[in-house]
């Protein structure tokens, strides 16, 4: 996202249009296609675990921290300010939207509570929301934000290994959860004690790739990158994946799967940045731009999607092939829809709030050496 007072890395726009779509598609894919049906092509695997977007998303905002802060500190009230004049507005709409369609159901209060007081919910269970379910990841994503200053300062003093040992920490205690309750799923996978991995893990790379840019400029980086994904997902995928070992599942895969999801991503991630090979200057822009209303891509498409089901269920048939069918009225008709109502609430929602941002990086002073004092 372009502001006035960062740096501008447009590739990780591209990157956050990838994740929406990834998103958007895992939900319109397995509205009609049943979960314990799973596609025959490799390639599908990453739409029929299309959950693995909130992932990317994760690694992506810890990749961008850390490109953004090495060598800095961070005014905690103006970074929190900022936070909020970025995720709020467009927060704040989908929420009263979603309970002026559910007020018969849900109690507003405990909806906003849920919803816009991000320590109020630690895991992605709550008033059920029709047109915005995914919501629970924002939270999480905030609670997040609240601590990535103190890893920030951590990592500074200590290093990486302060970081790496932070996720050492996680896994045991995934493990443990796990041990005794015979279930770690839900923890792991809709909770900051298996996001934060992911964010920690783009941090490292954020502050790796600011100290070599180059370290992956070769194009077959990439491929293998995009490789290597696509071989973790399929391998998640034939280990039951979200859904296949029951839910909430018993499996232990569970309690690493959110270090693995996020190295593989991370890879993709300082790969993708990095590559020196390009699709030309039209497709960077408008990939770019695609990426800065992914947000409202995000927020907004299942409104779109339950506005289109009437017209294109089980009337319209674009392949012989369930998964394909699917697929392609995904791309086809909720994507492009879904980008013209982002676009609209990017630039009345979004936007207008971006220019009360204002600076909250400080550059970090060089202890005194005993010479000087």
């Amino acid at each position: 996202m372009r502001t006035e007072h960062k740096p501008y890395l447009p590739r990780v726009d591209h990157l956050r249009f990838l994740a929406a779509t990834i998103v958007l598609l895992y939900h319109t894919f397995h509205h009609w296609v049943p979960l314990d049906i799973h596609p025959g092509n490799p390639l599908l695997t990453v739409i029929d675990e299309g959950h693995t977007g909130v992932g990317l998303f994760m690694v992506i905002s810890g990749f961008i921290f850390g490109t953004l802060t090495l060598g800095s500190d961070v005014r905690y009230g103006q970074y929190l300010r900022n936070r909020v004049l970025r995720i709020y507005p467009l927060l704040i709409f989908a929420v009263f939207l979603g309970i002026a369609q559910s007020w018969e159901r849900n109690n507003p209060i405990t909806v906003v509570v849920n919803y816009l007081i991000p320590v109020s919910s630690f895991e992605s269970m709550g008033p059920r929301l029709v047109h915005f379910p995914q919501l629970w990841s924002i939270a999480v994503e905030f609670q997040i934000y609240l601590l990535f200053p103190f890893f920030l300062r951590a990592a500074e003093r200590y290093g990486i290994r302060y970081l790496l040992a932070f996720i050492g920490l996680l896994l045991i205690v995934r493990f443990l959860i796990w041990a005794s309750t015979d279930t770690v799923q839900m923890l792991a996978y809709g909770s900051v004690f298996g996001r934060v991995d992911q964010f920690l893990i783009g941090l490292i790379v954020g502050r790796l790739y600011r100290r070599r840019r180059d370290l992956l400029g070769n194009p077959a980086w990439l491929l293998l990158a995009c490789a290597v994904e696509l071989v973790t997902i399929w391998g998640f995928d034939r280990l039951g994946g979200f859904y296949g070992n029951g839910y909430p599942s018993g499996s232990p895969i569970w309690i690493g799967w959110p270090t693995v999801e996020g190295l593989s991503w991370a890879f993709v991630v300082l790969a993708y940045v990095s590559c020196r090979w390009s699709l030309g200057a039209t497709f960077e822009r408008v990939t770019a731009w695609l990426g800065a209303i992914s947000y409202s891509i995000f927020v907004m498409h299942l409104l779109v999607f339950w506005a289109w089901q009437p017209q294109i269920g089980a009337q319209l048939v674009l392949s012989a092939d369930p998964s394909l069918n699917a697929l392609l009225k995904g791309v086809l008709i909720v994507l492009p829809s879904t980008i013209a109502l982002a676009a609209l609430t990017y630039y009345l929602i979004e936007r207008p709030f971006f220019r009360y941002q204002r600076p909250y990086l400080t550059p970090i002073s060089p202890p005194l050496s005993k010479n000087s004092e």
